[in-house]
């Protein structure tokens, strides 16, 4: 490639010379599933609790970008089963819960991201963790499929490892990890956990800001095997997208969930620590408790655009070894079945299995 002023990736204009984020860290709110009345009031509700959250933060100052968590729509409890999430969902990319999100946006001129377990017509019967990202137009323009689950360790959604082929057919390799590219930077959303390679990969098509939202996610987690959260000091997926920022020279949005109250009790259990983070890996600010609250923080995106160029690496010296490491579980496992309960799925990965 021949040597190009920087940025040697694709962009557009930005609106601003600075543009300023902001984690909005928010509970869980589990809903009702038990009948489709008590499901979408329970999205509604939760909904309105968003803009709440919104205007609050949006009230110390204009926000550019909101970031939610993982579950802001339908909350998220390991006791549910499938059609549980399928009740919990919403229809992607235009339904009546992303049609009242939209309207947030609308109203702050902002860009909002969430995730969300989406319903796709062309996908019946499944039902994807959708990381969603809404204009100020009110309508969605970014939507990104998780990669791939964790045996026994998920929310049973089809993601685009389970099948792979399929969905490499459909929309083609670009939306394996598609970048969102705004007038406020180019942004990707990257919920998985233990996989730097990704972040990097984003960088290399352009990321300039990552998006990490998270369920539990704060404290030290055991890694092998996954296991947690054990609470301490240290915050092992936070010190993860520390890593990538610095690895690639991107930032970074954490966004975790808040102190969450379920059957009468109020659990700090991988709560807070919401945060922003610089190129150089370091915390620009935190969420200051684990209860509802934001962090935010501007930054000097125009400036930046003038220095950054995508990842180097001799991508040549790594080539052999991927080529030929064969992973623990195949891919396109999903398109027969899908597990209907976290029992069911940990017996799923333990049967295909290489190793």
């Amino acid at each position: 490639m021949p040597y190009k002023e920087a940025p040697n990736y694709e962009c557009v204009p930005l609106r601003s010379e600075e543009v300023a984020l902001a984690a909005i860290q928010s509970r869980l709110r589990v809903i009702d599933t038990s009948s489709p009345d008590a499901a979408r009031e329970g999205k509604k509700k939760n909904i309105e609790h968003m803009a709440k959250l919104a205007a609050q933060a949006q009230g110390w100052g204009k926000k550019d970008l909101l970031c939610f968590h993982e579950s802001p729509i339908g909350g998220y409890t390991p006791a549910w089963k499938k059609d549980d999430f399928l009740a919990a969902g919403v229809d992607f990319p235009e339904g009546e819960e992303i049609e009242a999100i939209g309207q947030i946006a609308i109203k702050y001129k902002c860009y909002l991201e969430f995730g969300c377990y989406a319903k796709l017509k062309e996908w019946p019967g499944h039902f994807v963790n959708m990381a969603t990202i809404i204009g100020p137009s009110g309508k969605v323009i970014y939507g990104s499929w998780k990669k791939r689950n964790l045996s026994s360790f998920a929310d049973l959604g089809t993601t685009i490892y389970d099948v792979l082929d399929e969905f490499t057919k459909r929309y083609g390799w670009d939306q394996v990890f598609p970048v969102c590219r705004t007038d406020i930077g180019n942004i990707a959303i990257i919920p998985e956990i233990n996989e730097p390679e990704m972040g990097r990969i984003y960088a290399m098509k352009g990321a300039e800001i990552l998006v990490r939202y998270m369920t539990l996610g704060a404290g030290h987690w055991g890694t092998s095997p996954l296991s947690g959260p054990h609470g301490g000091p240290d915050n092992t997926f936070v010190m993860d997208m520390q890593g990538m920022c610095i690895n690639s020279g991107v930032y970074g949005v954490y966004v975790n969930n808040a102190v969450t109250e379920e059957d009468g009790l109020t659990l700090d259990i991988g709560c807070g620590h919401s945060c922003i983070i610089d190129t150089e890996g370091k915390i620009m600010i935190e969420a200051s408790s684990p209860l509802e609250t934001w962090a935010a923080a501007t930054i000097p995106l125009a400036a930046y655009r003038k220095r950054h160029w995508i990842p180097r690496f001799p991508k040549e010296l790594f080539s052999h070894a991927y080529d030929n490491y064969v992973p623990r579980f195949p891919p396109n496992s999903y398109i027969e079945k899908q597990p209907q309960s976290l029992r069911e799925l940990g017996q799923h990965y333990a049967g295909i299995a290489r190793w």
